[in-house]
């Protein structure tokens, strides 16, 4: 016990803190967007890719319409083109 004692006594820290002033400074955060706007923005843009993707699978469609006419064009087939 008494050599506790004496570790406590020899190794004891006492710390005082002040603050400088008393001034409080609040911070608060607001949300940028609301749920629906989030969901509208969201929507928005899925539209947008989804319409550059259905308008790549027809530029697709006519890029393999004119291989196979090319291809029956070197081969001598007459084809007539709409």
């Amino acid at each position: 016990m008494l050599l506790l004692q004496f570790r406590l006594q020899t190794n004891y820290l006492r710390l005082e803190v002040y603050f400088q002033t008393l001034n409080v400074r609040v911070e608060s955060e607001e949300a940028k967007y609301s749920f629906d706007s989030a969901f509208a923005a969201l929507g928005g843009s899925l539209s947008l890719y989804l319409g550059i993707a259905i308008i790549m699978c027809f530029e697709l469609l006519e890029l393999g319409y004119e291989i196979v006419v090319a291809v029956m064009w070197s081969q001598g087939k007459p084809i007539s083109r709409a």
